[in-house]
């Protein structure tokens, strides 16, 4: 690149041979010869001496002014670097309203139910971020909120004495990336959830959360790991003392609590676990899973559970999730083994406007095998055998409809007929 001082001393000689050419003509001799008497050479030498000074009063003022486009555009561009920043560390908040029709052999009409969440994202460093989610209602039959309920065959509402409120943080943590210089590295504190299983018949993370403690993640090429430690159980509450108001007649009947101790039959409190998931392809994924109950003493029931599952994608269009676990935690004879298999015909989307997807589903879960921390399978699967089948519509963007149906259901336990179950539901993002 040619510096400024060349472009000047270009200009000067340039202008110099001009001059010198102007007057070459008036100047020559008839032998073609160029003669200048001392005076006129000076004032030559006065003119080009002038030329230099306004170039470089022009060049002074040409630096200046790109200094001052310079100072500009860094002044720009660490504005725009600090909005971007400023973005990126902001709140970011997001959630879900669902309105549910649910017809089945227990009531003798539909029910209905409503639940809104709210969650929300808070970037502290570049490795830093908390993250919550506010359960505000959840699954609130009509004119119910505020108080634990029970609805009986003959739609009386059986309320808790304690009244505790339904709205409660299933999630509230902080995740901790880059550990290690490693992206993909991560570390979870507080209460959050977990997924357990390819179909989400055990546990779906962002079904429900309420466990409390850490977890540890990381990957080695195509496999995924995690383990950690905690608490599951407040997923479940406590069974208290209730009263039942008879809708009629206005008596009030009391019923001792069945659970004085503070637990229940059917949830998993201290405890650790580990995860491994590996996709050799992009059509292929593999996990196994392992959780223990380790505060057994103080719960009527002992988890220790064993599970692996895998899921194909055949095409763009079809794919098949399998999932086998285990509970031999248990100090009896039985099995208590859950088999879950969902097939997958294309994919209603939030975010694709008149996108649809159907599942098909094969239930069969003994007893005791789910402890009813939070599933992602929306059908009946606990201590139930039968067949499903859901149809899922995006009517707008972040707005959709969905059918679920179960049928020729029978209790594991017992082998009772459970008959069928049906639910309609719109649910909205936002």
């Amino acid at each position: 690149m040619i510096s400024s001082k060349m472009k000047k001393t270009a200009a000067v000689l340039s202008a110099s041979m001009l001059m010198l050419g102007t007057c070459g003509t008036a100047m020559a001799a008839e032998d073609d010869s160029v003669t200048l008497t001392r005076a006129e050479f000076q004032a030559l030498m006065d003119r080009i001496a002038r030329l230099e000074t306004r170039l470089d009063q022009t060049e002074k003022k040409q630096e200046t002014a790109d200094t001052k486009v310079e100072k500009l555009e860094k002044t720009t561009a660490d504005n725009e670097a600090k909005v971007k920043k400023d973005k990126d560390m902001a709140w970011k908040f997001s959630g879900d309203i669902r309105a549910r029709a649910v017809l089945d052999h227990n009531s003798n009409g539909a029910s209905y139910t409503y639940r809104v969440r709210l969650k929300g994202e808070k970037p502290i460093t570049e490795n830093l971020k908390f993250v919550f989610r506010d359960v505000m209602m959840n699954e609130n039959p009509t004119g119910v909120t505020g108080s634990s309920y029970t609805i009986g065959k003959n739609g009386v509402v059986t309320q808790s004495s304690s009244k505790e409120s339904f709205n409660k943080f299933d999630n509230a943590y902080f995740l901790i990336s880059g550990i290690g210089g490693r992206k993909d590295t991560t570390l979870k504190i507080g209460r959050f959830g977990h997924s357990f299983g390819t179909t989400g018949y055990w546990s779906g993370e962002w079904t429900y959360g309420m466990y409390d403690g850490v977890e540890f993640a990381t990957c080695l090429g195509k496999l995924k790991m995690s383990l950690g430690f905690g608490d599951w159980g407040a997923a479940n509450d406590p069974t208290g003392d209730k009263f039942v108001v008879n809708n009629a007649t206005g008596a009030v009947t009391g019923a001792s609590g069945t659970d004085s101790l503070g637990t229940t039959a059917s949830k998993i409190e201290r405890n650790y676990f580990a995860k491994l998931n590996y996709a050799p392809t992009k059509n292929d994924n593999f996990n196994v899973w392992h959780l223990r109950e380790t505060g057994g003493d103080s719960s009527p029931r002992d988890y220790n559970l064993l599970g692996f599952g895998f899921t194909h994608n055949f095409d763009k269009t079809w794919s098949l999730s399998v999932d086998y676990s285990r509970n031999s935690g248990l100090d009896d004879t039985q099995r208590h083994d859950g088999k879950v298999a969902v097939l997958s015909w294309k994919k209603a989307s939030y975010s694709q406007p008149h996108s649809f997807g159907m599942k098909a589903y094969y239930i069969n879960v003994d007893k005791f095998n789910v402890a009813k921390a939070g599933s992602s399978v929306l059908i009946p699967h606990n201590d139930n055998t039968g067949y499903g089948l859901s149809l899922h519509y995006t009517i707008a963007r972040n707005l959709m409809f969905d059918l679920f149906g179960e049928f020729r259901m029978k209790k594991k336990s017992t082998g009772a007929d459970n008959g069928n179950y049906y639910r309609a539901q719109l649910s909205a993002q936002f």
